[in-house]
């Protein structure tokens, strides 16, 4: 395979699977009667999706769980029609925020976030300090099974838990706190990154903070084959302390390749002359990862990839690392306004990366502008090419957080829906703002021949992207035949019949 292509081959009859825009087959709002927000979602059981976000919501017809606190985390369990078959809410008498839901063994969860509550409501670990790293293990109906609390006497905010081989997690976010609490790395300068490695049960491996003199945080890890991790954050301090690489603008994208206790062997800034910040990290199998990240400048530092927006906007940024932390690409993607890509997930070939944009069709984004804000979704292959793109929501602010596929190939995508003043929502309000669930389905399609003469191909698949067509009489060796645009399907191609066997295979393509 080359070029993130995925190749479907026939020999007088048959079919495989290949790329094409996804059609919608789901769109549903979930909500209480105040503000819901999701920041993260899972597939679960037979296409059923669990649902992970903030709630400061009364319950209502759709929010049965009831309010404990401030706000608290919330879990809703989705079956495939959408029918909420359960919800839960977490926490205590002050405010929770939940970044992360993540797979535990023996079919349980982790929930992790953020908490400013004392023992109280249905949190049992203590604070420690200002807000905490806040941990809950459920069970599959979503009832608690332990929680934990981390940090120090000032402020720790947490980005990801991450699962890991052995059935432990990697927490990232950052700590503003010295020594303190169960917190003992002491401040290394502003905000630091904080890494805290936990085993299945909750219980402390090893922590780690890393920063310079300035502000600095962690934001997502992949883990590597080796046992060691690959971190992503934000820095804007110059070299000193636990960072050695430079600063190329006001902030720049740091990452750092820790061993297995999360000792620093190297780390790497990425920017441009104004502000880069990183939003999530995806390992591949070779033992890279792609970045995925927000920038608002043109092409200075070490930034290679142009402003969209005329650098007065951001733009998503997307790099792909090998596992020495060197750039193999870097694309930015977006409009004349403003647009960000939070999350991503990896694809059988390629990746589908979620986030919002208010840009009209310019720069490299086709797609229409819907409202304020449209859930946006960009499809690329590992080389960084634009497979396809689409917005979808309303003239209101719909708002992608969170993104997943299934087994099957089917996409899923959350994020918030939010009311604009006179502006028509995409689907029913039940509060201030709300959950938003999106499913679309799977991007592949059919290559299928019928014997001639003449020989007769079928392809049916995506409108308005490219796909090419190869032929072989070995499956070893193959010619292009044809690269086209179409704008209906099916289309139908005709071959001669010819003296040697003859193999056909047709993939979606970047734009030539």
């Amino acid at each position: 395979m080359r070029n993130g292509i995925r190749w479907a081959a026939a020999l007088i009859a048959g079919s495989q699977a290949l790329f094409a825009q996804p059609a919608v087959l789901q769109q549903l709002s979930l909500g209480g009667t105040g503000s819901d927000r999701v920041r993260t979602l899972l597939p679960w059981g037979e296409h059923g999706v669990l649902l992970g976000g903030d709630s400061a919501s009364e319950t209502n017809a759709v929010k049965k769980a009831p309010r404990q606190g401030l706000s608290d985390f919330w879990i809703v369990a989705t079956a495939p029609d959408g029918r909420v078959l359960w919800d839960r809410t977490y926490g205590g008498s002050s405010a929770e925020e939940l970044t992360s839901l993540v797979p535990a063994q023996d079919d349980e969860f982790l929930l992790g976030g953020t908490s400013s509550s004392p023992v109280s409501g249905t949190k049992s670990a203590p604070l420690h300090g200002g807000p905490d790293f806040w941990l809950t293990r459920i069970d599959s109906q979503g009832t608690p099974r332990w929680d934990r609390s981390f940090g120090g006497p000032d402020i720790e905010r947490l980005a990801q838990a991450l699962p890991l081989a052995d059935g432990g997690f990697l927490l990232t976010g950052y700590s503003d706190s010295d020594v303190g609490g169960n917190k003992t790395e002491p401040s290394r300068g502003g905000s630091d990154g904080w890494l805290v490695r936990i085993n299945s049960a909750g219980e402390l491996l090893w922590q780690r903070a890393y920063g310079g003199i300035g502000t600095d945080t962690l934001d997502a890890a992949c883990e590597l084959p080796d046992g060691g991790f690959l971190v992503v954050g934000d820095s804007d301090s110059p070299p000193g302390g636990d960072k050695g690489d430079g600063s190329h603008g006001l902030g720049d994208v740091w990452i750092l390749r820790l061993d297995r206790e999360g000792q620093k062997l190297w780390d790497r800034t990425y920017g441009g002359s104004n502000v880069e910040y990183a939003h999530d990290l995806i390992g591949l199998p070779d033992g890279g990862a792609v970045l995925v990240a927000t920038s608002l400048s043109g092409i200075s530092g070490n930034k290679i990839s142009p402003s969209r927006g005329g650098g007065a906007t951001a733009d998503a940024y997307v790099i792909r690392f090998d596992g020495q932390g060197n750039r193999i690409w870097e694309q930015t993607y977006g409009g004349s306004s403003v647009d960000l890509l939070v999350r991503g997930t990896l694809t059988q070939d390629g990746l589908l990366l979620a986030g919002y944009s208010s840009s009209a069709p310019s720069g490299n984004k086709i797609s229409p502008h819907l409202g304020w804000d449209d859930l946006w979704l960009v499809r690329i292959n590992l080389d960084g090419g634009l497979l396809w793109e689409t917005t979808h929501g309303s003239e209101g602010s719909e708002q992608g957080r969170a993104v997943a596929v299934f087994p099957d190939g089917t996409f899923l995508s959350a994020g918030h829906l939010l009311p604009i003043q006179g502006k028509a929502p995409a689907l029913p309000l039940f509060g201030s703002d709300d959950f938003y669930l999106i499913r679309l389905a799977s991007d592949q399609p059919q290559l299928r021949a019928t014997a001639g003469p003449p020989f007769r191909l079928a392809l049916t698949g995506a409108t308005h992207v490219w796909h090419r067509l190869d032929v072989s009489s070995d499956l070893r060796n193959w010619t292009p035949w044809r690269t086209n645009r179409w704008d209906a399907f099916p289309v139908e191609l005709d071959d001669e019949p010819q003296s040697l066997p003859r193999f056909y295979r047709a993939g979606l393509v970047p734009q030539p």
